[in-house]
């Protein structure tokens, strides 16, 4: 606790300052990964139903055309 009393007003300051910045742009750093995963999974997301809804539909142009021959 000595240690704190020897420290300037204007050195707590500093440090303190230093800390609330890191502190911010670590978070910053995790805020941009977990959206980018977001943003994947996303994309994943949207784009695998369609691909599953065309081959069905595909699929049924086929039967259809099997049927109408």
């Amino acid at each position: 606790m000595d240690y704190l009393n020897r420290i300037t007003v204007k050195s707590r300051m500093v440090l303190s300052f230093v800390l609330v910045l890191f502190f911010f742009i670590v978070f910053a750093m995790l805020s941009i990964r977990g959206m980018n995963e977001l943003g994947e999974l996303t994309s994943t997301l949207y784009d695998h139903p369609l691909k599953v809804s065309t081959a069905a539909l595909k699929a049924k142009a086929g039967v259809i055309r099997m049927h109408g021959a």
